[in-house]
């Protein structure tokens, strides 16, 4: 059985004022104490401003947390600005399905945020020594409920030395990028992602490219279509899992009880 070393990270982005997806910083710290629950290795990436909360989570919960700071709003300026122009061109165009309700169509740091997780997890790799063979992205509030977690309180699979994503729609042989982008079409879902070490660079690779891609035809969206888009591009570079759940009460924090070998519903 493979240890996996878990990477997230968490940024304020004003989610406490917004019109709709509002949730609280003191929320996702929450989400983030119980996933710190888990005996797996995990470093998370943040801002200094919330050293006392992490320092609290490494006193009384877990002691061997890796926090890493950085502050990837300044370092990415160019990005962001990017981003938000195209954006702006988007919404010009009119017939987002969702109007300005969905953060990619309106947050430049949103989007931003989401399209760093494969920077985030080579990062790690390449500052921290003892990091697993095996590192997987989770988001920062994935473990919402205490039932998310495995009674073990250990994540271990054999994932191999590919790039592992987990679908809920079935992917068709070409895809309309526009219409993906303006109706805001998940095919695959990004909360949780895994590789081997070696595979985050090259995610990163196709991650980057795929961004740069869609912002030179000015078209912008977050890491979910960047990943569909990655996956088409080299499919043999991966392993797709195609997962069934309830659209109308999407229940889509699995992969601690569902691959996890220390459980009885692995696959």
């Amino acid at each position: 059985m493979n240890d996996i070393t878990i990477v997230t990270a968490f940024y304020d982005i004003g989610r406490e004022d917004w019109e709709y997806f509002t949730r609280k910083t003191s929320y996702y710290f929450e989400c983030f104490e119980r996933l710190c629950q888990l005996k797996n290795k995990i470093v998370v990436f943040s801002e200094i401003k919330f050293k006392s909360l992490f320092d609290k989570i490494i006193r009384d919960i877990k002691p061997d947390l890796v926090v890493i700071y950085e502050d990837i709003f300044d370092n990415n300026k160019e990005l962001i600005d990017k981003i938000k122009k195209t954006q702006q061109l988007l919404q010009k165009e009119g017939g987002l399905t969702y109007e300005l309700t969905s953060p990619e169509h309106w947050c430049p740091e949103y989007v931003l945020l989401t399209t760093l997780k494969t920077y985030f997890c080579c990062t790690a790799i390449n500052k921290i020594s003892e990091i697993d063979n095996t590192v997987s992205w989770i988001d920062f509030g994935y473990i919402r409920k205490e039932k998310y977690l495995p009674e073990s309180k250990i994540w271990r699979y054999n994932f191999g030395n590919k790039i592992y994503l987990w679908s809920i729609r079935n992917i068709p042989q070409k895809i309309n990028i526009l219409e993906i982008i303006k109706n805001n079409t998940v095919y695959i879902m990004a909360g949780h992602i895994v590789a081997s070490k070696e595979k985050w660079f090259y995610l990163n690779n196709l991650m980057n490219e795929q961004l740069e891609q869609l912002l030179s035809n000015s078209l912008i969206d977050d890491e979910q279509t960047l990943l569909l888009l990655s996956y088409m591009s080299n499919k043999k570079e991966f392993v797709l899992y195609r997962e069934i759940i309830d659209c109308d009460n999407l229940d889509w924090f699995y992969i601690f009880h569902l691959y996890n070998e220390t459980c009885n519903k692995h696959k």
